[in-house]
């Protein structure tokens, strides 16, 4: 049965799927009758090749047997030959004894016995060669017989492989087509478009953070164009999917041709969505730029880069040729600024950096730099509203007094090999703040704040546990989200109900802990994740939501603490707990999991 099935790679429909199932139970009928023929002929196959194998090996011993019949048919004539002329001989003798007649009676008696001795001989001599050459021939014909039968073996053997093979192959062919139409069947394939697209932007979104907080020197990768690349279907749905191009990077040659030039200016005027600039100081400032044509059936890769030439004798950066080729006025765009050392024509680098106006700054360095010449530089961006600085080496952070420096910011995030103790963090905190995050990448504590810092917009914060010091400094009415960062080598982690801080654990609705790793055994100063939220729920009454992204829990203790707060009569009680999330934890289990499903009306679980 040859049945006709159009591949496709996009998710099929109810109807697609029951004419595959249809076709899969046609090809099964057809697989079987296959594999039944294909026995038999098995079958025939060994008895022809056990009958060749019989035969050939009979065939030496009765050529063998034919020539030694041969031999004696041969020796047998030689002697009836003899014993026919010893009888002539005889008989003339006979002859002559008649014609002497003084002859001897004695001899002639011995004449007579020998003639008839010898004719008794010819006798049985003949019958001997009569029989030997019936024998002769028999074992011919036996021969002839049997060599006839192998070349039949033979035949048939050689048409039997030819209809082995035919049966294998149309077998593997029947197979293959089952299996890529079994394909079609898969659950990953019946995941709508819209899912495909959320993944996909989860991937995309992480790409650059996970590169810039690792501080890796493996240039970034174009996560959408990787992705493209797997099959038809990925490839339609991330071509059609503009914003998942807001985001790549491409490393390219040192030079920039006229063409690119036109393009990325060609491109800048005709395109509405955001753009996110990547440029790495020490070696190429570049970008990837993606546009789908709207007028027709297809969409299009365009790749733009801006590289970093090589200074001149005079120590000038030589950047581009032709400064309206990167013209963004109006544009929304991200600006992604990698430095990997600390020269001084870094600094000369920022000042002539093309694109002025990103609403979201981001500076990652992997070594120490010096953040006082940097952030005199940085006041060309004065229109920012996020600023992201990630330096995990020790770091030294000047005075700064951003409500002046950047008067629209409203994001601030600080992630810091180690914070000074000197560091006067107030500067750094306008009172436009809607979102601050200050980690401690070694996980010591802040350096406290001198006075009381007026934060009326924020409603997020991060922030390396217990962080009492800082927190009842800071008065955040509009606080709703607190997000813990491990702590390490705090002498006693749990949090100081003081000041602005009783007000502020009292009206959070969000407490998340992040990047919490197993505890130490033999740190006992260490709690880990689970300890702390124990001790912080005590003062959060308000609390709806909890989450623990990429931590290390104890399911058991995690449990009983949300339980006996729950409890009627409990001193703190978290009666407006509704929903947990974890998301890529640790060290809870399935039993675990459903014992929190009945504390909560929401738990959510990302493996």
């Amino acid at each position: 049965m040859e049945a006709q099935l159009t591949r496709t790679n996009e998710p099929p429909t109810q109807r697609q799927l029951k004419r595959i199932r249809e076709y899969l139970e046609s090809r099964e009928e057809e697989l079987s009758h296959i594999s039944s023929s294909l026995s038999k002929e098995q079958l025939r196959d060994a008895v022809s090749q056990n009958a060749i194998s019989n035969l050939e090996a009979a065939l030496p011993a009765v050529r063998e047997a034919l020539a030694t019949y041969r031999g004696c048919l041969g020796h047998i004539e030689a002697a009836q030959t003899d014993v026919s002329k010893l009888i002539r001989k005889i008989s003339l003798d006979k002859l002559d004894m008649k014609e002497e007649e003084d002859t001897c009676g004695l001899y002639e008696k011995f004449i007579g016995l020998l003639s008839d001795y010898t004719t008794q001989c010819e006798s049985k001599i003949d019958d001997q060669v009569d029989l030997s050459r019936k024998e002769t021939r028999r074992v011919q014909d036996l021969l002839r017989d049997m060599e006839m039968e192998l070349e039949g073996w033979k035949s048939s053997h050689s048409l039997v492989t030819t209809s082995l093979k035919h049966l294998i192959s149309n077998r593997a062919r029947v197979e293959g087509e089952m299996q890529a139409a079994r394909q079609a069947l898969h659950p990953v394939r019946c995941i709508p478009s819209q899912v495909w697209i959320q993944v996909f932007r989860l991937a995309i979104d992480s790409e650059l953070g996970d590169y810039m907080e690792c501080n890796s020197n493996v240039p970034l990768r174009s996560t959408p164009h990787v992705l493209s690349h797997v099959c038809k279907s990925w490839r339609r749905t991330i071509l059609e999917e503009k914003k998942l191009w807001r985001f790549a990077v491409i490393h390219a040659s040192p030079t920039w041709s006229q063409n690119k030039h036109q393009f990325f200016q060609d491109a800048i005027s005709k395109s509405s969505q955001e753009l996110s600039l990547v440029m790495n100081l020490s070696q190429t400032l570049s970008w990837h730029y993606r546009q789908v044509a709207t007028n027709s059936g297809y969409g299009y890769n365009s790749y733009v880069s801006y590289t970093q030439q090589h200074e001149n004798n005079s120590g000038t950066v030589v950047i581009a040729s032709s400064p309206t080729a990167y013209d963004v006025t109006g544009k929304t765009y991200q600006l992604y600024l990698d430095m990997a050392d600390d020269q001084a024509h870094i600094m000369q680098k920022i000042s002539q950096v093309p694109f002025t106006a990103p609403h979201t700054l981001t500076v990652s360095s992997r070594n120490p730099l010096k953040y006082g010449q940097i952030l005199a530089y940085l006041t060309v961006f004065s229109a920012l509203k996020s600023l992201v600085i990630i330096n995990k080496a020790p770091t030294i952070l000047p005075a700064a007094s951003f409500s002046s420096t950047f008067p629209n910011l409203t994001s601030l995030k600080l992630i810091i090999g180690v914070f000074p103790a000197t560091l006067q963090l107030t500067g750094y905190l306008p009172s436009m703040l809607e979102e601050l995050y200050l980690r401690d990448d070694n996980g010591t504590s802040l350096p406290p704040l001198p006075t009381a810092v007026d934060l009326p917009r924020l409603h997020t914060l991060g922030i390396n546990y217990p962080a009492g010091d800082f927190l009842k400094q800071v008065k955040a009415r509009a606080l709703k989200t607190l997000i813990f960062y491990p702590y390490k080598n705090i002498p006693s982690a749990v949090p100081t109900m003081e000041g602005h801080a009783v007000d502020t654990y009292r009206q959070l609705d969000h407490l998340k802990f992040e990047e919490w790793p197993k505890p130490d055994t033999n740190d006992e100063s260490y709690g880990g994740a689970t300890k702390a939220f124990s001790t912080s729920a005590q003062h959060t009454p308000n609390l709806s939501s909890l989450t623990f992204d990429q931590c290390y829990i104890d399911g058991k203790a995690l449990v009983h603490s949300i339980a006996l707060s729950k409890e009627e009569g409990a001193l703190e009680a978290l009666d407006k707990l509704e929903e947990i999330t974890l998301r890529l934890t640790e060290g809870i289990t399935r039993d675990r999991s459903d014992e929190l499903k009945h504390l909560v009306t929401k738990l959510k679980i990302f493996c």
